[in-house]
């Protein structure tokens, strides 16, 4: 009877022991991606200075064309979409983490602790907080804004196709408008899973 009860103790420390270095790998890749997701902002965001500048400095003695500035604002609106698009992909794997870390690896670890409650609290003591609401409402007021910038954006693109009479340009434009579209669709997806997600952790820490 007792080298059975040491044999439970044992696969019980075994399990929690792996429940925890799973969540030490979870820990892991949401730095990780929170991190590479600063450095591609970063790097984003040299590009679109770089792609100004080459656009707006490269005219001629006569002036820069429609074309050159169709190109330009194409350039930075791609940039901006595609900007847009990496984050909600790095988020989005994140945020898959997150409930993971929360909602699998808790949940396993007040099982088998016997705990009354989810262990892991700093999840659910952020999204009690009223911050969190401001950061959602930040959320959409950003992406609000780059929207607004770059349907700006897109339609004086327009304006320089029509001007210098490229389909090429035309094309180029719709196409971003589409992507401009996808984007958005995406970016809203993001927000709304932010919401289920803290709504989630908040009943499950919820006796």
């Amino acid at each position: 009877m007792a080298g059975d009860g040491k044999s439970g103790d044992g696969r019980r420390s075994e399990h929690v022991a792996l429940l925890l270095s799973e969540k030490e790998h979870a820990d892991r890749q949401i730095g990780s991606y929170l991190e590479l997701q600063l450095k591609m902002m970063a790097f984003l965001f040299s590009a679109l200075v770089v792609a100004a500048g080459l656009g707006l400095g490269g005219g001629s003695k006569a002036g820069i064309t429609p074309s050159q500035t169709g190109v330009t604002l194409l350039i930075v609106v791609f940039i901006g979409i595609f900007a847009i698009l990496q984050s909600v992909i790095m988020y989005g794997i994140v945020l898959g983490y997150i409930r993971y870390k929360q909602m699998v690896i808790g949940r396993s670890l007040k099982e088998v602790l016997g705990l009354t409650a989810n262990p892991l609290q700093a999840l659910p003591t952020i999204s009690r907080a009223s911050s969190n609401t401001v950061v959602l409402g930040a959320s959409f007021l950003l992406g609000g804004g780059i929207t607004a910038g770059t349907v700006i954006l897109l339609v004086a693109a327009l304006r320089s196709a029509l001007q210098a009479a490229s389909p090429a340009l035309i094309a180029g434009v719709s196409a971003c408008a589409l992507l401009l579209l996808g984007a958005v669709a995406c970016f809203i997806a993001l927000i709304r899973a932010m919401a289920q997600l803290a709504r989630d952790i908040q009943l499950a820490a919820d006796p």
